[in-house]
C-alpha cells in the first residue's frame, strides 16, 4: 500500500560500526545542541525522534523495537533531517542506533546532559529551539507529554511502548504520516500537524498537573507492516553483553563532540 519493499527482519541483527559516518552529536560552547546542518539538509524536514518508550524498550530483560523502526529510518533518508534526542547515557545511545538505525540515517544524537537535562529535574523539556533549526521545519516524536511542553505545535505523541508480544500498529501508521509530511514540502510542520488525519488532538496531563494539548497518532487507523512478520516488536541483541544502566548520571566529556570512536 505504501510502496514499501518487505524486508526480512534479520536486517534488525548486530552491524559493525566501524563504517558508520555520523556528524558530531553534541556542541558545549555553543547555544545550541548540534552543530548546523549539512549543505544537504537546508530546509528539510527535521525529524527529532525519542529512543524509550517511543521506539525502542529496554527497562528490563531483552532490548525490543517496535516493528517496522529500521524501515521507517529508510524512508526518511535523504528526505529529512533525522536527530535522536534521548535522556539515556551516550554509550547506551549509540548501542541503540547501530541497531536500528542500519542506513546511517541519523545525523546526531543528543544525549543526557545537564546543558538540557538537570540532575535534580523530574520531567524534562525538549527544547526544539536548542536544535538551532527553524521550528516550522520541526517534528518532535515522543511518549512524554513532559517533554513537548512549549512545543505543542511541533509534537506528536506516540502510545507508550513496553515491548510486549502484543501487535502494534505504531510505527505502520507513524510511517505514513512522516512520508506524507516529507512530500508536502508546501507546507510548515504546524500546518501539517494541523490538517492530517494521523493525529488528534487531546488534553494531557504532566507530571507536575499541568494540562495542555497535544497531537497524538491516530493509531487506529489503517497501516500495513512494514515487515515480513507482523506488528509484534523484535528483541535486538546490543555488541556490549553487559547490562547497560542507562538511567545512571554521568558526567560527559565536554569536549568530546563525536558520538563514537570510528565517527569521522
Amino acid at each position: 500500500e505504501d510502496g514499501t519493499e518487505q524486508v526480512n527482519v534479520s536486517e534488525l541483527e548486530i552491524r559493525a560500526t566501524k563504517t558508520r559516518k555520523r556528524a558530531p552529536t553534541m556542541v558545549w560552547d555553543q547555544d545550541n545542541l548540534i552543530p548546523p546542518p549539512a549543505p544537504e539538509d537546508v530546509g528539510l524536514p527535521v525529524i527529532v525522534f525519542d529512543l524509550d518508550e517511543t521506539l525502542i524498550f529496554a527497562r528490563q530483560g531483552p532490548l525490543h523495537a517496535r516493528a517496522g523502526v529500521t524501515e521507517m529510518f529508510k524512508m526518511l533518508q535523504g528526505k529529512a533531517e533525522v536527530i535522536v534526542w534521548t535522556a539515556g547515557m551516550r554509550a547506551y545511545a549509540q548501542a541503540i542506533i547501530s541497531q536500528i538505525d542500519t542506513s546511517n540515517v541519523v545525523k546526531h544524537c543528543i544525549y543526557r546532559h545537564p546543558k538540557w537535562h538537570p540532575v535534580t529535574a523530574s520531567g524534562q523539556r525538549k527544547n526544539l529551539t536548542f536544535l538551532g533549526r527553524p521550528l516550522e521545519h520541526v517534528l518532535l516524536i515522543e511518549n512524554s507529554p513532559d517533554s513537548l511542553l512549549g512545543d505543542e505545535a511541533n509534537a506528536v505523541l506516540l502510545p507508550d511502548f513496553i515491548g510486549s508480544d502484543a501487535e502494534d500498529n505504531t510505527i505502520p501508521v507513524l510511517f505514513k504520516m512522516l512520508k506524507s509530511l516529507v512530500n508536502e514540502t508546501e507546507k510548515t510542520v504546524p500546518e501539517f500537524l494541523a490538517a492530517t488525519e494521523f493525529v488528534q488532538l487531546h488534553e494531557v496531563i504532566m507530571a507536575d498537573g499541568i494540562k495542555t494539548n497535544a497531537y497524538i497518532l491516530n493509531t487506529q487507523l489503517h497501516a500495513s507492516p512494514l515487515v515480513s512478520r507482523d506488528h509484534r516488536p523484535q528483541e535486538l541483541i546490543l555488541e556490549d553483553p553487559e547490562p547497560i544502566d542507562h538511567h545512571e548520571l554521568e558526567e560527559p566529556d565536554e569536549h568530546s563532540a563525536h558520538p563514537s570512536e570510528n565517527s569521522d
